[in-house]
């Protein structure tokens, strides 16, 4: 059974002490803790939550003390005209009153019109004709005459000013000591379900028929299970304005799970020439929360959380034979050795899917042993008035070690050129040969080719890949940030060709030093021809930075147009319904 819970409220703000006695804060206490007791009967009875609320504000609405029912006060003409709001939060049903006269208790009136009227909100002489069809208690002009309440009205009355409730020094809405009258309730039944109501007699002199927020649903009184119950009490002006009590549940969905993979790596030979391989695995829980958004919104946002535990198991750089033969050598591993290491991981993602103008970003959190790392990656599509488009990615990072400086957590660093297979440090993309490099020895297991030529589209981007030139990756041990375009082109051929044209600009904070190692600004432009819709995408490099050029001229064997081509296996943009759109996946 669910814990049973009740609040209520007499009205916000103070009463001045010259005006508060012992035996009348004696008789306030009193009448809270009877409109208490009245309505945790009700729970502790199995009473349901709209039942519990009402009854403690009867109790209020009775008590002339609060300016409700009984103690409501007067408006300009006189008058003693109420306001009542009541709401379900399993159903979401609710039932108010405005301008009310010589109902008894409004709150019960106000349940009537939740209940039997086949309407919400019912004011004036309306809605006390409907009291009447009802059999809802009425009392005569005298029993809510207060003298009290009556010289709070015959003080300004003859002005055009206004009161909250109790007297004070300012006789208007913003006095600093001011006691509100409303009386309220929320509750939670045993079920579990909520419920709120709200009763008022309004401000002293108003006028027009002025309604506060009282009787206003998502105003002054809410209540959803999903969310809560609340009854407000205050300037009601303010509470309307800012739709006060509304309240919707912001997170759509949750979504937890667990991934684990495992593969081996890098191949190599030992002395016997039998295959040893390097390994790893990954175990990943991660959590997701899904925000929720308009109705007809094509975008979409949530919060992930996740942790990657690593695994691997790597050649041991310092235990290996070498076997000389010729004019060259040829490195055998003796053994692997095994580590461990952690990352945790926070990303805030948007993604808008509409048809003209779609975007996404991702801002970024991740710490592991010695380091931490912001990225911001957005992406913005530009549509064309005919067809096609130019496709701008945005990305920024920030680099810092965590206690001393440790060259141990140097592939976590942000770089300008595309990342590799190597420095994928989460193993999140695939590969069809991860350590596949030209930096790498191809003894005693080749291990170039195409593969060396794979790129990942992380961090800046740039479309090239030289890998035995360190200086050249643009690397951070600060910060980085980078622009790509790709836009499409006209066709010029009788049959469709997927081509663009792609530019990669970035830098880097070392670069701004005065000994950098490159220039200001790297970049690379060529072509792009995407295939599968973009699951697979071939980058032709035709201009880039001099300080490309310069080192790729003393490269001859790398410097021709294939061996300089990359390409990127985009499994994020691998959608069933792309490529068979006439099956109904």
């Amino acid at each position: 059974m669910q814990k049973i819970s009740l609040a209520i409220h007499g009205g916000a703000g103070t009463i001045l002490k010259e005006d508060m006695t012992e035996e009348l804060e004696t008789a306030y206490r009193k009448g809270l803790q009877d409109a208490l007791d009245a309505g945790y009967a009700v729970l502790e009875n199995g009473g349901n939550a709209v039942t519990a609320v009402k009854a403690a504000v009867i109790y209020l609405e009775d008590n002339p003390l609060f300016n409700a029912g009984k103690g409501s006060v007067f408006t300009k003409k006189g008058l003693n005209e109420m306001d009542a709001a009541i709401m379900y939060g399993k159903t979401l049903e609710a039932g108010a009153v405005a301008g009310v006269r010589n109902i008894r208790n409004p709150i019960e009136l106000a349940e009537e019109v939740m209940l039997y009227s086949g309407h919400v909100f019912l004011s004036g002489k309306g809605a006390n004709d409907f009291a009447i069809k009802r059999g809802i208690k009425l009392e005569p002009d005298d029993y809510f005459y207060s003298q009290y309440r009556y010289d709070q009205w015959r003080e300004i009355r003859d002005s055009d000013l206004f009161q909250l409730d109790h007297k004070s020094d300012k006789p208007v809405g913003l006095a600093k000591d001011k006691k509100f009258g409303t009386v309220g309730a929320v509750a939670c039944d045993g079920d579990g379900n909520i419920a709120a109501a709200t009763s008022t007699g309004g401000m002293t002199n108003k006028k027009y028929g002025r309604i506060g927020d009282s009787p206003l649903i998502g105003c002054g009184t809410y209540a959803n299970n999903e969310t809560c119950a609340i009854s407000c009490t205050g300037y009601g002006e303010i509470f309307i304005r800012a739709v006060a009590t509304y309240s919707e549940k912001k997170i759509s969905k949750a979504v937890a799970g667990i991934t684990a993979v495992k593969f081996s790596s890098k191949q190599s030979l030992d002395t016997l020439g039998n295959k040893i391989f390097e390994r790893f695995y990954k175990i990943v829980p991660s959590v997701q929360l899904y925000f929720k958004q308009p109705l007809r919104s094509h975008a979409v946002s949530w919060i992930d959380l996740r942790t990657y535990l690593i695994g691997q198991q790597t050649f041991d750089n310092d235990s290996r034979f070498v076997k000389a033969g010729g004019d060259s050598s040829v490195s055998f591993p003796m053994r692997t050795t095994k580590s461990n290491k952690y990352i945790n991981q926070l990303s805030f993602n948007v993604k808008n899917y509409r048809v003209l103008y779609p975007y996404d970003y991702q801002l970024q959190l991740q710490q592991g042993k010695g380091f931490y790392r912001a990225n911001l990656n957005a992406n913005y599509f530009f549509n064309y008035p005919k067809k096609g488009g130019m496709q701008v990615r945005l990305f920024a990072a920030k680099f810092g070690y965590i206690g001393e400086k440790n060259g141990d957590v140097y592939q976590y660093q942000p770089k300008l050129l595309a990342a590799t297979g190597e420095e994928d440090y989460t193993y999140s993309n695939y590969f069809i040969g991860r350590t596949a490099s030209t930096s790498n020895p191809d003894k005693p297991v080749k291990n170039l080719g195409i593969a060396a030529q794979q790129i990942m589209i992380r961090d800046g981007g740039l479309k090239l890949r030289l890998d035995q030139f360190d200086f050249l990756q643009g690397r951070s041990e600060n910060w980085v940030t980078a622009l790509n375009f790709n836009t499409t082109i006209p066709e010029l051929f009788p049959i469709h060709l997927p081509l663009k044209l792609f530019l990669d600009v970035g830098t880097n904070a070392e670069a701004w030093q005065n000994n950098g190692q490159t220039s200001k600004f790297l970049y690379v432009g060529g072509l792009q021809l995407s295939l599968l819709k973009n699951l697979i995408n071939i980058y032709a490099p035709l201009i880039y930075s001099k300080d490309f050029k310069s080192t790729l001229e003393t490269v001859p064997e790398q410097n021709t147009f294939f061996k300089r081509l990359t390409f990127s296996i985009d499994i994020q943009n691998f959608k069933i319904k792309n490529i068979l759109p006439q099956y109904p996946f």
